[in-house]
């Protein structure tokens, strides 16, 4: 195994380990963007539901289809 096969396993582990611990933690948005539609979650919205992952249609249309 050359230098670069150990920089391409060592950078494979990182990336496991950081997606490891990002499915982990609780959902959560800390940007304000729509997980759905990518445009910003209105101010109102988010002061109602901090952390909200979806815009109100976006998430309307995630509830009408089950969750799906």
């Amino acid at each position: 195994m050359d230098i670069a096969d150990q920089a391409f396993e060592v950078e494979e582990i990182q990336r496991r380990e950081a997606l490891d611990r990002y499915r982990s933690e609780p959902e959560r948005n800390e940007t304000g963007i729509c997980w759905v539609c990518w445009e910003p979650i209105p101010s109102e919205r988010l002061a109602l539901k901090p952390g909200a992952l979806r815009c109100i249609d976006c998430q309307k249309e995630f509830e009408r289809g089950g969750g799906k």
